[in-house]
């Protein structure tokens, strides 16, 4: 381990004091503890080993909203241009010239691949409409042949679509 880390550990250890109350309940942990070695991991563990929010109450919407695809994109793409404009000079006679070369390259090349992941995104969205359109027409289709039968054939999917994790909201891309 280098002793910069451990230099970083104890310089963080060192921020966090502890009140009376903290250290009069650790002593009670460790006097329990003589008598039941049990006490003091149980006294222990709460603090150290936070329990985590329950994963399976976030529903694919709101996972959606919360990763903000968009609004991260459009943060890189100015990231991208403030590269470049400090990889660029003006002049009053011929207008932009390259500063520095390296950087205005690595900004061409972050900005290439935003374009990249944004095209890709929007392929996978027109695809996933398309996918849609078609789900639909099918079902349209035996509806206007019989609906009884096209009322079995969506009640069946949503309980497949339940049942292996796809929810269908109703939302359509």
């Amino acid at each position: 381990m280098s002793p910069k880390t451990w230099s970083n550990w104890i310089t963080e250890a060192a921020r966090y004091k502890p009140s009376k109350a903290d250290l009069a309940a650790a002593r009670n942990a460790l006097i329990r503890s003589l008598e039941d070695p049990a006490a003091l991991s149980q006294a222990v563990s709460p603090a150290t080993l936070p329990a985590s929010g329950p994963a399976n109450g976030l529903t694919p919407g709101e996972a959606r909203r919360s990763l903000n695809l968009i609004g991260r994109l459009e943060e890189l793409w100015q990231d991208c241009l403030m590269v470049r404009k400090h990889a660029i000079k003006h002049n009053d006679q011929s207008g932009e010239e390259i500063k520095l070369l390296k950087a205005f390259c690595q900004s061409i090349n972050m900005r290439n691949g935003i374009i990249g992941n944004v095209l890709a995104a929007l392929e996978k969205l027109w695809n996933m409409q398309k996918m849609q359109d078609f789900h639909d027409a099918v079902i349209d289709e035996v509806r206007k042949e019989s609906p009884e039968c096209a009322a079995r054939i969506v009640a069946r999917m949503t309980r497949l679509a339940a049942a292996s994790g796809v929810q269908d909201e109703g939302a359509r891309v």
